[in-house]
């Protein structure tokens, strides 16, 4: 939600097909163990030379550093 608490007037919270949960929702014991692992092997990639997986922006690394 763009801001929280959400205003309870908002039409978004009227609709029957849609579920808001708060942001700890993705906590899960399986979800934990898999972000560590992708924590781990982007760090890996990245100290091989290599850009990390799923890199939201690589162009970045196109730009000259001062």
């Amino acid at each position: 939600m763009e801001k929280e608490p959400p205003d309870w007037k908002d039409p978004l919270l009227k609709l029957e097909n849609i579920i808001i949960t708060p942001h700890i929702s993705f906590y899960s014991e399986e979800s934990y163990v898999e972000l560590k692992t992708k924590v781990a092997e982007s760090v890996r990639s990245v100290l091989k030379g290599e850009l990390p997986r799923g890199m939201v922006n690589p162009q970045v690394t196109k730009r000259k550093i001062l």
